[in-house]
């Protein structure tokens, strides 16, 4: 994890000096595979992701780290794979069901929109409060066709980062395409009546 965290949050530059090629320990490639990630280089990112799951084909982490290289390399269909398996083995992963779900909304496959979308409302139930994950599904309710639960869904990413007026105004729309007193509903009144409040006290202030 400490090498993780080295490979995500230092420059590049830093890590690879830190974890030079020479380095063949597991820690070494996990950082070497994050700064590549970001440097970027895409083609070392990979290799170094492929030789960590072929070590070890059941840890989480490594798979993770393989469909996000995936992703960013524009593969997006074959990191939905390495994301799935990850998801199985770390069935309580918020995270890992988030970039999941993006993967296969990003593949564009209609089959897997519905999946995504179930895949979203999994990790919002541990992760409420998180606003990619809400824009994410508001894609996927779009393009089912929901269009009263995609307007909520950009309703709460507004509401999870304090944007209240955008909040208010997605919740509104929302409830003229839900079934009036459904839960749903019920949650774009709430969500309007407590912009409201917040946008009252901020002008107090």
């Amino acid at each position: 994890m400490r090498a993780k965290m080295r490979g995500y949050l230092e420059h590049p530059d830093v890590t690879l000096r830190r974890y030079p090629s020479s380095d063949k320990s597991q820690p070494a490639r996990y950082a070497r595979a994050m700064a590549y990630l970001h440097k970027p280089d895409m083609a070392k990112a990979l290799e170094e992701a492929n030789t960590l799951v072929a070590e070890e084909p059941t840890n989480p982490y490594f798979l993770e780290m393989l469909g996000q290289t995936y992703v960013e390399m524009g593969r997006v269909k074959e990191g939905i794979e390495p994301y799935r398996k990850a998801a199985r083995l770390l069935p309580d992963s918020a995270l890992i069901r988030i970039s999941l779900a993006a993967a296969m909304l990003g593949a564009e496959d209609p089959v897997l929109t519905q999946t995504a979308g179930l895949e979203l409302e999994k990790a919002l139930r541990d992760e409420n409060d998180n606003s990619y994950a809400w824009y994410e599904l508001a894609q996927a309710y779009g393009r089912m066709g929901l269009v009263g639960k995609a307007d909520l869904a950009t309703a709460e990413r507004f509401f999870a980062v304090g944007a209240y007026p955008q909040a208010q105004q997605f919740a509104g729309r929302a409830q003229k395409g839900l079934a009036t007193g459904s839960t749903d509903w019920q949650r774009a009144n709430d969500i309007v009546a407590i912009a409201q409040s917040q946008r009252k006290d901020r002008r107090q202030q």
